[in-house]
């Protein structure tokens, strides 16, 4: 098998993952007591994901808190799937005497980006709901990927007495030292994005000279390269499983 086909077999096993991954959640967290509440919005086949879960009868409780779910086209592993995040999570919760009572589902969505749905509305909840106390997230890269962007909105959450607690990041967040792990995190985070936008962006290029469409649903009569006739001739993708030879 070519290089070109083994890159585009990782990508889609990649978003196969993904998919599954919503799937699970969306199967987990009803079992859980947690009942959707809103979906804002829904793409690419459940590539995309992202939605609000609320826990049925979640105005008893006396400490409420907020979860928050991420995983990105980029990274997906057994360790980071949407249901061991909730799972380790909820364990936190429960060891701090606090009850998340809504979570917030984003899938397909990189952590860079401040217009995540899911993430706004629930850094407006938190801050404006006046009742939550903590918001609990796997880590801090779950939470944001970049240093001003994890910074600002740590602070604006401790700005309103709320705590942001991470299940991986074992030093708490609201003290001195927490502080520091903070910019740590937020420091490293954006390295790795810098080094991934360089990476995505040399394999396109890659692919664009070689003939390939670089597009999710190539243009008629064009291929992603995973076909068996470019797996085996290596070529560039005008495809004959539409009837047309390789050039």
């Amino acid at each position: 098998m070519s290089v070109q086909s083994l890159l585009v077999s990782d990508s889609n096993q990649l978003e196969d993952e993904i998919r599954q991954d919503v799937i699970e959640i969306r199967q987990e967290l009803p079992k859980l007591g947690y009942r959707l509440k809103t979906v804002y919005t829904e793409a690419r086949n459940g590539l995309r994901f992202c939605a609000l879960y609320e826990l049925i009868g979640s105005s008893d409780h006396h400490q409420p808190a907020i979860g928050y779910l991420r995983v990105s086209m980029y990274q997906q592993s057994n360790n980071l799937s949407l249901v061991t995040q909730v799972q380790q999570m909820l364990a936190l919760a429960e060891q701090q005497g606090q009850t998340i009572i809504r979570i917030y589902v984003e899938a397909g969505l990189s952590g860079a980006d401040s217009r995540r749905p899911a993430f706004q509305a629930m850094m407006r909840d938190a801050i404006y709901n006046g009742d939550i106390r903590a918001v609990y997230c796997y880590d801090l890269y779950r939470f944001y990927r970049g240093m001003q962007g994890l910074a600002n909105n740590y602070h604006a959450l401790r700005e309103n007495n709320i705590e942001l607690n991470s299940v991986a990041d074992k030093t708490d967040l609201n003290s001195k030292d927490g502080k520091v792990m903070i910019y740590l995190r937020g420091i490293t985070g954006e390295i790795y994005l810098d080094d991934l936008s360089r990476t995505v962006t040399d394999n396109k290029f890659r692919r664009a000279s070689q003939g390939y469409s670089n597009a999710s649903l190539p243009p008629l009569g064009y291929c992603r390269g995973d076909c068996s006739q470019c797996s085996d001739n290596n070529g560039p993708a005008y495809c004959p499983r539409f009837g047309s030879p390789h050039d």
